[in-house]
């Protein structure tokens, strides 16, 4: 009886979550609205049914897994962080398998950039490839819904085990693998989130050159923003003087994994700009992407730049002057391991 009852909760948290829901969803093969049932979306024009699997819609198989932990060690941490809480989930049992993973879960600073988008608060936002949740979360305090969206089923169940622990009752999550699919009407978002998941998308279209699946995926990314809406994208810079040095030193570098495919500022620029995002600004992240904590903008004129540099506590007295002289060159870009984006989708106007 009770396994029944647990049954019936599940689906209640479900039909509350839906209420609450503010984005749509469509088919993605065919872009039909889908009709919503209790445990499943079904597409009336492909006869598709997409389950609902403990909260977590499924556009894909939900058995592929990646991740900082094996399977079998993430399959033990979902079960501690479901019976325990996933706050012991965290400290009992990643402590001991990977502590890194404590700060990308939990870490405030995941999402310092906030600051340089104005949020109005009531955003509905695309959080593409968001894991564990270390970004979905936080930022489901500053925004009206978060739709957190990973690949990995394995990866979204614990950030779908927190979520209804806390409550958290504006973060919707979707399983799709599929980012040339998105399954999203047009013009559905008011920001979308990409930090540092980009250079891996285009192994997600093998039959294209890595170029032509990158502007594929950005191009759908961009259909799913809305006019004015904006993107952050955070990204590994391939030229930068940090990956030379590294790349020198034998014992150092590690070759990028056969799924991630960096590139240079000048391209990521011109990318965005050919898939329709305007007002295009970059950012050098300061200690790095993952916990930034502060911003100097690769755009800034050098009197703006200079008064920046000088108020990063960690940068020594000559670092600094490596930088402002780098900036007084135009070549600030190259000092910058990663660079986040801050771009506009262009607004047109009806005819």
């Amino acid at each position: 009886m009770r396994s029944g009852l647990a049954g019936i909760d599940v689906l209640r948290r479900v039909d509350e979550t839906r209420k609450k829901q503010m984005v749509q969803l469509i088919c993605p093969e065919c872009r039909t609205l889908l009709d919503t049932h209790t445990d499943r979306y079904f597409c009336s024009r492909c006869y598709k049914d997409y389950l609902v699997k403990n909260g977590i819609v499924c556009f894909n198989e939900t058995a592929q897994y990646y991740g900082e932990l094996s399977q079998e060690e993430m399959q033990e941490f979902l079960r501690i962080s479901k019976t325990d809480g996933w706050e012991k989930g965290v400290t009992n049992y990643v402590q001991g398998k990977n502590p890194m993973l404590i700060k990308t879960i939990t870490d405030p600073r995941r999402i310092s950039w906030v600051s340089l988008l104005g949020l109005r608060g009531d955003e509905i936002v695309l959080d593409l490839g968001c894991g564990l949740g270390g970004v979905s979360v936080p930022l489901s305090r500053f925004v009206g819904e978060v739709v957190a969206l990973d690949g990995c089923y394995d990866r979204i169940s614990f950030l779908q085990i927190r979520r209804d622990q806390e409550p958290m009752q504006n973060i919707f999550l979707v399983c799709n693998g599929s980012p040339s699919k998105l399954p999203f009407p047009d013009a559905s978002f008011d920001l979308i989130v990409l930090n540092m998941v980009f250079p891996y998308l285009a192994a997600a279209l093998p039959d294209h050159n890595a170029q032509t699946a990158e502007n594929i995926i950005l191009k759908e990314i961009v259909r799913t923003l809305k006019p004015e809406g904006k993107l952050y994208c955070s990204v590994r810079n391939r030229y930068s003087l940090h990956r030379l040095k590294k790349m020198l030193s034998t014992s150092q570098f590690e070759p990028e994994a056969d799924n991630f495919n960096a590139r240079g500022y000048g391209y990521y620029k011109k990318l965005l700009s050919l898939c329709g995002m305007t007002n295009i600004k970059s950012f050098w992240p300061i200690p790095n992407y993952k916990y930034p904590s502060h911003f100097i903008c690769l755009e800034d004129n050098l009197g703006e730049t200079n008064r920046r540099v000088d108020k990063i506590e960690d940068f020594s007295g000559l670092k600094k002057k490596v930088v402002k002289a780098a900036r007084r060159i135009k070549g600030l870009s190259y000092l910058a391991e990663t660079i986040s984006f801050v771009a506009e989708k262009t607004h047109v106007d009806s005819q």
